[in-house]
């Protein structure tokens, strides 16, 4: 679990450190200047004893240039050095997005860390130094047999997922790991890389059979805003298994037309054909437009076996402003996970104000 400086409580994280199962350790990457308050809140809550504060450093820089990540401009994009961006080590409220965690034959657990998360930056913007990457606080995790290693693509965990069928491993990614990735080598690097290479990248770094990419129609292989990450469309489940976003309900406002919605049920018609392709059996988790434009994504979700009692269990996003009917699509996400096995754990959060989702704020390591 990790924190932002803008993070000044642990209210987002709150409702889902407590329900996470009592055997968990929780590691809080948390920014030196929050450290003494977040521990006095600590002091209040159940999860206190397992929590370990992984304290990183807060490096402010009064002028230099950033460079954000920005695909639908296809290149870097210098900014002003605005407050928002003075702190080169700021941190993030959404762990599963700082890297992947992945396992060697050996047992031994890798996290996988992109080359960026969001910008670069330069302390001297006279000088022709070289830019750095906003992510370097996570040199700071240290955990006993755990590798970190920084990776030639540029991601964020939410757009990359992982599962098996018919004894293969398949990766998913979001188009924006590719169109992101070739984005910062031609302007860093200076090399045009294409997206075969990119995709065989994926396989290699993931030991994967095969890499389903999730994209809009197009040479741009972009994704569409309101479904900016893949775990906001879709959830591993069992072997074999996906629960890919439905929208049901009324038709699209003006609203929802003006911002998309077209691009999105592209996207998910898109998306469940190349799963049905490479052999998974598909599951309906209903949301509704208004949902979807709140980013209300009962998907963003977080599977799990209970590691004492083998029980699968579900850790299911309910968000406040619901009416009755959306409502009576909760009641039936729950019916239809619990139809596959699942004890599901309903977790009330307001992660979606922030476009994010019970998912994004926790990655498990193991």
């Amino acid at each position: 679990v990790s924190l932002s400086i803008g993070d000044t409580t642990l209210a987002l994280q709150h409702n889902i450190l407590e329900r996470l199962p009592e055997y968990t350790e929780i590691l809080l990457l948390t920014p030196d200047i929050l450290v003494e308050r977040i521990e006095n809140e600590l002091k209040n809550k159940s999860y206190s004893d397992r929590v370990r504060i992984v304290e990183f450093e807060t490096i402010r820089i009064k002028d230099g240039r950033f460079f954000l990540v920005r695909p639908e401009k296809d290149q870097l994009v210098q900014v002003d050095t605005v407050d928002s961006f003075r702190a080169r080590y700021s941190g993030t409220e959404w762990a599963q997005d700082l890297f992947e965690v992945m396992r060697r034959p050996n047992g031994r657990v890798v996290l996988h860390i992109s080359e960026v998360y969001k910008y670069y930056s330069s302390i001297d913007p006279k000088a022709n130094a070289s830019v750095v990457a906003d992510n370097g606080y996570l040199k700071e995790i240290s955990i006993a047999d755990t590798e970190v290693v920084r990776g030639p693509l540029v991601f964020q965990g939410g757009n990359i997922l992982y599962s098996e069928v018919d004894g293969r491993k398949v990766v998913f990614c979001g188009g924006d790991v590719l169109h992101k990735t070739r984005m910062v080598w031609r302007g860093l690097i200076g090399e045009e890389l294409g997206d075969e290479r990119i995709v065989e990248l994926i396989a290699m770094i993931h030991g994967a059979d095969e890499v389903v990419v999730a994209a809009i129609d197009g040479g741009d292989r972009l994704q569409p805003e309101l479904l900016y990450h893949l775990d906001q469309a879709m959830i591993p489940l069992d072997e074999g298994v996906v629960g890919v976003a439905r929208i049901v309900g009324q038709p699209p406002t003006e609203e929802a037309e003006d911002r998309g919605e077209g691009l999105v049920m592209q996207y998910l018609e898109k998306l469940r054909t190349s799963l049905v392709s490479s052999g998974f059996k598909l599951v309906d988790v209903d949301m509704t437009v208004e949902n979807l434009l709140r980013y209300q994504n009962t998907v963003n979700a977080i599977p799990y076996v209970d590691a004492r009692t083998h029980q699968k269990t579900m850790l299911m996003p309910v968000f406040s402003e619901q009416s009755e009917w959306e409502q009576e699509i909760v009641k039936k996400n729950i019916e239809t996970f619990e139809s596959l096995g699942y004890r599901v754990v309903t977790v009330a959060t307001e992660a979606d104000k922030g476009k994010g989702g019970l998912h994004c704020l926790v990655n498990v390591l193991e």
